[in-house]
């Protein structure tokens, strides 16, 4: 038992040693639509833009408490403005900061042409976090689910939410919004789309200089009221 107990501290030393040489880093996730009775409704128009946009990528840029999430700039000329514009309003809503120290995550997003920042406190999430396991690329992640409501026009919907995050990596990060779990998330579900990552840039000697989204800031409630 105490031979046990010794490993035990010997391999928690490791990991926090490990976790502190790492500064900061980069995630590139892709992302695929959830199929569901809306995809199988949409007009021509939705279905074309989604087609010229299916090949944008998205990137995470962290440091030990600071992220930002957004579209990865690309000079590719098969993906059209149209279909980065679609990715950006429709598939990750715009672009976020989150300061965890702050408590607090600023969604940007052009309304009007002015640039909002929608601030939100950082919830606690109510993650599950479950014993389910699986490997992304040369990673051991973990299951973490929640539920999330969303009211609109159309009524009152509710979306499990499913994060594959891996505590092998430091970060409490993820695609748009989620985060606070204990580990980088390198696979998320959210209501329509699910991000995956592609690529993952680890720096330890150089960290990343994360500088805040600019815009108005507005509640939530606030947003909802100018638009």
């Amino acid at each position: 038992m105490r031979r046990c107990l010794c490993c035990f501290a010997l391999f928690a030393m490791l990991h926090i040693n490990a976790q502190t040489q790492i500064q900061s880093g980069r995630v590139t996730y892709g992302f695929t639509e959830i199929e569901s009775e809306f995809t199988e409704n949409r007009d021509e128009i939705f279905d074309k833009l989604h087609e010229q946009g299916e090949d944008v990528t998205f990137i995470l840029s962290f440091t030990e408490n600071k992220s930002v999430f957004e579209i990865a700039t690309t000079l590719e000329n098969d993906i059209s403005s149209l279909g980065q514009s679609w990715a950006e309003n429709i598939v990750s809503k715009g672009r976020y900061y989150t300061d965890l120290k702050e408590n607090v995550v600023y969604r940007q997003t052009d309304t009007y042409g002015e640039k909002i920042l929608i601030k939100s406190p950082i919830a606690s999430w109510d993650w599950k976090l479950t014993h389910e396991s699986k490997f992304i690329g040369n990673y051991k992640t973990f299951k973490a689910v929640k539920n999330e409501t969303v009211e609109n026009s159309g009524g009152t919907f509710n979306f499990e939410i499913v994060a594959w995050y891996c505590p092998q990596l430091p970060g409490q990060f993820g695609p748009k919004e989620f985060n606070s779990l204990p580990g980088l998330i390198l696979e998320l579900k959210d209501t329509h789309f699910t991000f995956y990552a592609m690529e993952i840039e680890i720096m330890k000697a150089e960290p990343l200089d994360i500088k805040p989204l600019k815009g108005k800031v507005l509640t939530e409630k606030e947003y909802s009221n100018k638009i």
